[in-house]
């Protein structure tokens, strides 16, 4: 049978009935909410599986308030030193004289051999006790060695002038004096002195005593140095003023 065909039923009358169309809508109507309510579930579904995989949409997730993360705590670390805590470069004036051997030389000024013209010291006497003496002679002859080193000579006599048990006396020096010395912040002393010298006492009028050592000095001076001349002064107005000789 051929479905193209026309029926005889419905063969001059090309108009359908009314009825039949409204039926035919109504059905069209209902379908449509079927399939549409079975797209929009399906829809549904297929969105909360996609959920369940990828996580909320960005919105949700921003509306979940995130707990604050903790501030750092600082690490202890060590307190920088105060400025007062940093040593100065320059030596203190009471810092005490410091090695002439560890700076590797003496004093620019210092270093040489000398000639002393003015003396006047407090020496300590074996037999007699401490007494100042007063160049009255040509001076001895001084040196002072860039390592540290000086030497102090008297030649064969040196003569003091001094007052022994009232009376004026003659003191006599021949010999030498070795020694080791430090000089620093404008001072300068010996540290080790080794004598090699004898002295003879002479009273005004008497004849001269038994030759005995003559005492190493270890006075600390505080020192004035020019071109040709220097100043050395210790407590007690001792003071020692000597020229350039080489």
């Amino acid at each position: 049978m051929s479905y193209d065909s026309r029926s005889p039923a419905l063969a001059g009358n090309e108009r359908a009935h009314p009825v039949a169309v409204a039926l035919v809508a109504i059905a069209g109507v209902v379908a449509a909410g079927v399939f549409g309510t079975v797209v929009v579930r399906f829809a549904g579904a297929d969105s909360r599986a996609a959920d369940r995989l990828t996580g909320p949409p960005a919105a949700q997730a921003a509306a979940v308030p995130s707990a604050p993360s903790p501030s750092p705590s600082p690490s202890p670390s060590s307190p920088s030193p105060s400025p007062s805590s940093v040593p100065s470069l320059s030596p203190p004036s009471s810092a005490p004289v410091g090695p002439v051997g560890a700076s590797g030389a003496a004093d620019e000024c210092l270093a040489g051999v000398w000639r002393v013209a003015e003396q006047r010291e407090l020496v300590a006497l074996p037999g007699i006790g401490t007494v100042e003496v007063t160049l009255t002679s040509d001076g001895p002859e001084v040196t002072y060695a860039a390592a540290g080193t000086g030497v102090v000579d008297y030649g064969a006599a040196t003569g003091y002038a001094a007052t022994v048990d009232g009376r004026d006396t003659l003191i006599t020096v021949a010999g030498t004096v070795t020694f080791e010395f430090v000089s620093a912040d404008g001072r300068t002393a010996a540290t080790q002195a080794r004598s090699a010298a004898t002295f003879t006492v002479t009273p005004d009028g008497g004849e001269p005593g038994a030759p005995a050592e003559w005492p190493a000095s270890l006075t600390e001076w505080s020192v004035e140095c020019g071109p040709g001349e220097l100043t050395l002064t210790a407590p007690d107005a001792q003071t020692e003023r000597l020229v350039r000789i080489g």
